[in-house]
């Protein structure tokens, strides 16, 4: 009868397991993060858009009152100002 000890053995397939799901748990947390960059930039994307082309109308409509209250109406009053309605 030969006796044998696996304790060595034990003690590497366990630790191998654990580097295993270590490993699997980092690479999840790999596409996550891939996967967050995405959903962010597809967010972002439209929103820097919208945002962009407020401040490109803004900044025309601001000449565009700017010329419009050069031009005095019957009582000779300015009509319009920047950030209002017409008075």
């Amino acid at each position: 009868m030969t006796v044998e000890d696996v304790t060595e053995k034990l003690v590497a397939e366990q630790q191998k397991a654990q580097l295993e799901r270590e490993l699997s748990h980092a690479q999840k947390m790999e596409s996550l993060g891939t996967l967050v960059s995405g959903v962010t930039h597809e967010i972002n994307t439209p929103i820097q858009y919208v945002g962009d082309n407020i401040r490109f109308v803004r900044d025309g409509f601001g000449d565009l009152i700017e010329l419009l209250n050069k031009v005095p109406d019957s009582a000779g009053q300015r009509r319009y100002t920047r950030g209002s309605r017409r008075h």
